[in-house]
């Protein structure tokens, strides 16, 4: 896509690798997909990479604490013309001519005003593209509703809510996705 400016360690304009060029495909094709590539595969590179060849203006990426400013400075070193934003107020609405990322983490999904901020979010704004990175921050344990922590149930709300655009994308990845039974595994792959 036009604006692609990833440079690799020798300070040049590095081209996707395979992987990256998979994920990008199979997405576009199928528009759910799970990339479970090791660490340092370069998975954040592919879902920024697939962002843009769909043309997402909105893309929301739930990711840990600690890798969210990270994820920005990424996002801006691949496409220097892209918003980033880590907080979401009640009723903005992102600019539909820009190519736009809200990167959340998961501990915004389990406060007290989580549930009306993200009904807002998706009231205003057509969702283009869902990443969820170390998805297995989101998985469920135990069967039942009673089970579900406060944060997959905001999750589960938000995602139900941005599939009404039909042309919605979703990518899940983890290096790690431990399972310990099939719930959990059925779990991950539901948010897909």
């Amino acid at each position: 896509a036009d604006g692609y400016s990833f440079k690799g360690k020798d300070g040049n304009i590095a081209q996707p690798n395979l992987m990256q060029k998979l994920t990008v495909y199979r997405l576009l094709k199928n528009k759910h997909y799970g990339n479970w590539s090791g660490t340092g595969a370069g998975k954040t590179l592919s879902f920024i990479l697939a962002s843009r060849n769909m043309d997402a203006k909105l893309t929301v990426v739930i990711a840990l604490n600690s890798t969210v400013e990270q994820l920005c400075k990424e996002i801006k070193g691949v496409y220097p013309d892209s918003k980033c934003f880590t907080e979401y107020k009640n009723g903005h609405v992102f600019d539909r001519n820009s190519h736009n990322y809200l990167v959340l983490n998961y501990e915004k999904f389990q406060q007290e005003k989580s549930e009306n901020k993200f009904q807002s979010l998706t009231q205003n704004n057509q969702i283009d593209f869902v990443v969820i990175d170390e998805v297995h921050n989101a998985k469920q344990r135990v069967e039942g509703d009673e089970h579900e922590s406060i944060r997959r149930g905001v999750m589960v709300r938000l995602l139900g809510r941005a599939r009404e655009n039909e042309n919605l994308h979703m990518l899940a990845m983890s290096a790690t996705p431990v399972i310990n039974n099939l719930f959990e595994a059925k779990s991950l792959l539901s948010l897909m």
